[in-house]
């Protein structure tokens, strides 16, 4: 697979659930949520890490297209087309299907949560990225308890 293909899938794994294109990143704007993905090439090899992040709304009034580091809580996605849990998609060693299947689990099973419910939802699958959270993520979780 090539750099082309590999954003290609991604581009329609996204677009599929509503996410639209705009400077290199992928955005999903809900009512509470702003979601971010982009993709982060590798400085050692032929591949490629699958960030994403989100924005409350209530915390950042007036952002429509925030940059990934701009985001209250970033992870990334998770490639388990192994037996291993790993982060880093290999160009020379997935197959189109493989990564398709990839990325539909981790939109299915931590995007689309987390947007349905809100973004405690997140911190629900992933109880220790708290203390990864930003501190205005933190203070307004805090505020909503």
């Amino acid at each position: 697979m090539n750099n082309t293909e590999f954003k290609k899938i991604l581009q329609i794994c996204t677009s599929e659930i509503g996410f639209e294109y705009y400077k290199k990143n992928y955005y999903y704007q809900s009512e509470k949520l702003i979601v971010v993905i982009n993709t982060q090439k590798s400085n050692y090899d032929d591949s490629y890490y699958v960030n994403y992040g989100f924005c409350v709304r209530d915390i950042h009034d007036n952002l429509k297209y925030p940059k990934i580091n701009e985001c209250d809580i970033i992870g990334r996605f998770i490639n388990n087309t192994n037996d291993k849990k790993e982060y880093e998609f290999k160009l020379y060693t997935i197959s189109s299907d493989k990564l398709i299947k990839c990325f539909d689990y981790n939109i299915r099973y931590i995007i689309i949560p987390v947007v349905n419910e809100d973004i405690n939802k997140y911190f629900e699958l992933f109880p220790k990225a708290i203390y990864t959270a930003k501190r205005n993520l933190k203070e307004y979780l805090e505020k909503i308890k």
